[in-house]
């Protein structure tokens, strides 16, 4: 069996940071993409 995916992940204030005038914060975007072979 063969598994094909793509996906993306966006992450706001990933570490609980509080957003104010002199930092925004962090974020995190991604791309995802890949397969998998499962040999049973």
């Amino acid at each position: 069996r063969v598994d094909v995916f793509i996906g993306f992940q966006y992450w706001r204030n990933k570490f609980g940071n509080v957003e104010t005038a002199n930092f925004k914060g962090t974020e995190e975007k991604s791309f995802l993409a890949g397969f998998a072979f499962h040999v049973f």
